[in-house]
C-alpha cells in the first residue's frame, strides 16, 4: 500500500465535460482502469503536471505533436487531497506482491479493468492504485475509484495554452521532444 496524505495532484480535464466538471469518475468501460461492469466510477489523476501531460497528449503513437487547439480544449487543474488515500501500488515490488505484471499498467486495458474490479472489491478497501505511467514510467498516476470523491477538490484550473503556462508547457515539451503546431 501507498498512502497519499494532504498532497496536491493534478488532472488534465477536457472543457467539454461540461456539468460532470474536472473531478470526473468515469464509468464509460473504455479508460485503463475503468470498471468493466461500469459499477464504479474511476477518476485519474497525476502526481505532476508531467504526468498529466504525456498521459492526455503521448497518445499519438510516434506523432509527437500537439495542436495549439488540443491546448485551448483542455484544462489542467491542481487538486487539492483533504486527508488521506490509501493505494494499491504497482509501481514495483506491489505488482509481485499481487500476482501480476507490468501489462496492467501497460497493456491491454481489457486485463487492467479486470485487476481494477478485484481490487476494488478487495477487503482492504483501497481508494485507488497507484501506477506508472504508461507513456513515461518515470512519472506516476493514480486512477481513484468513485468511493472517495469527497477527498478531492478543485484548487486551481488553467486551459494549457494559456499565457501563465507557457514556461511550464515549453519545459515539457521540450523534455518529451514534442512539436506545437
Amino acid at each position: 500500500m501507498r498512502l497519499l496524505k494532504d498532497v496536491v495532484l493534478f488532472r488534465t480535464s477536457n472543457f467539454s465535460l461540461g456539468k460532470r466538471g474536472i473531478i470526473y469518475f468515469g464509468k464509460n468501460r473504455t479508460e485503463r482502469f475503468d470498471d468493466p461492469q461500469g459499477k464504479y466510477g474511476v477518476c485519474y489523476l497525476g502526481v505532476d503536471a508531467y504526468a498529466c501531460f504525456i498521459e492526455t497528449f503521448g497518445q499519438s503513437r510516434g506523432i509527437n505533436i500537439v495542436d495549439r487547439q488540443q491546448l485551448t480544449q483542455r484544462v489542467i487543474a491542481e487538486i487539492s487531497l483533504s486527508g488521506q488515500l490509501k493505494l494499491i501500488d504497482l509501481t514495483g515490488a506491489g505488482l509481485a506482491m499481487i500476482g501480476a505484471a507490468g501489462e496492467i499498467t501497460a497493456g491491454h486495458h481489457e486485463l487492467s479493468q479486470q485487476w481494477s474490479r478485484a481490487l476494488f472489491e478487495h477487503p482492504e478497501k483501497a481508494d485507488g492504485i497507484y501506477y506508472r505511467a504508461r507513456h513515461d514510467p518515470e512519472r506516476f498516476c493514480l486512477a481513484l475509484f468513485s468511493r472517495h470523491r469527497a477527498k478531492l477538490t478543485v484548487a486551481s484550473s488553467t486551459p494549457w495554452s494559456d499565457a501563465s503556462l507557457a514556461i511550464l508547457l515549453s519545459e515539457i515539451l521540450d523534455h518529451y521532444n514534442f512539436g506545437l503546431v
